[in-house]
């Protein structure tokens, strides 16, 4: 009788200690599994961003990272706004020019007739999408070159990118396009006036892939 006590409180002692070597393990694990966790899912740091606002009425947003150049010099376009980062090859450019002439020497009336009268852009892929509310096409010329354009008041607006590292660029150019927006009360009845950027943060939640 005794020894069946004696078994049966050593096997008590031997499963509580059991029971306590595995909780350690599993509150051990825990901060590992957790930071682990939080790796996986690619938080990414929120990027300041600047809004542009141009007077051939147009606004967008891009990192404050980026050099922008408004390139004064130019006197035939409307805008040309030019923006490059020296830690990655490659630019973005967004325009505003006139409307380009069809084979007739007639405005083009729309985003259609404007890339059937470029051969380059017609004999690219072409898709149909948006660009501040109007209707646009998105073509890709070549590897590296996406060319985005609507026709808005009477003028053509594009956004050409020159991808050359295409993970970064690529990035930089969804968030400038899908930012991009015209405003009503600008005034583009001259040629290429003063551009300017106005310094205001627009919050982004985190971005998690």
């Amino acid at each position: 009788m005794n020894k069946k006590l004696l078994i049966g409180g050593s096997l008590l002692v031997v499963l509580a200690v059991a029971a306590g070597v595995f909780i350690w393990l599993g509150k051990s694990k825990t901060p590992t599994s957790s930071s682990s966790k939080s790796s996986d899912l690619g938080i990414k740091p929120i990027e300041n961003m600047i809004t542009w606002s141009d007077p051939a009425g147009f606004t967008f947003n891009y990192p404050d990272t980026l050099k922008v150049d408004k390139h004064d010099e130019d006197q035939e376009n409307y805008a040309h706004v030019e923006l490059t980062d020296a830690a990655h090859p490659g630019k973005i450019i967004i325009w505003a020019k006139d409307l380009p002439l069809t084979k007739s020497q007639v405005a083009v009336a729309n985003v259609d007739e404007w890339v059937s009268a470029d051969k380059q852009l017609a004999s690219s892929n072409v898709l149909d999408t948006e660009l501040g509310g109007q209707t646009a096409k998105k073509i890709l010329v070549g590897q590296n070159q996406l060319v985005l354009g609507a026709i808005y008041d009477g003028l053509l607006f594009t956004v050409e990118g020159e991808l050359t590292d295409n993970a970064y660029w690529s990035k930089v150019y969804d968030q400038i396009t899908s930012s991009f927006a015209f405003d009503p009360t600008a005034d583009n009845s001259s040629a290429t006036g003063d551009s300017g950027a106005t310094d205001v943060s627009v919050d982004e939640e985190e971005v998690v892939e």
